[in-house]
């Protein structure tokens, strides 16, 4: 699959949760899987390093009143 096509399924898939009211999406990547960061960066993702040296990714859908 390419990059613009999972960057469309993941934006799908934030937008039915956040339709659904679902306040977070947090997940892991692997410290060597640049591509997965960068895609989570461009959708609006936080990353932090864990202890472990993985990296966790997270983004709030809760929408602003």
């Amino acid at each position: 699959m390419s990059i613009r096509n999972l960057q469309h399924l993941l934006s799908c898939l934030l937008d039915y949760c956040t339709a659904r009211g679902v306040p977070l999406v947090a997940g892991i990547a692997l410290p060597e899987n640049t591509r997965m960061q960068a895609l989570a960066a461009t959708l609006g993702f936080t990353l932090d390093s864990g202890a472990d040296g993985s990296v966790w990714v997270r983004r709030s859908l809760c929408r602003s009143p």
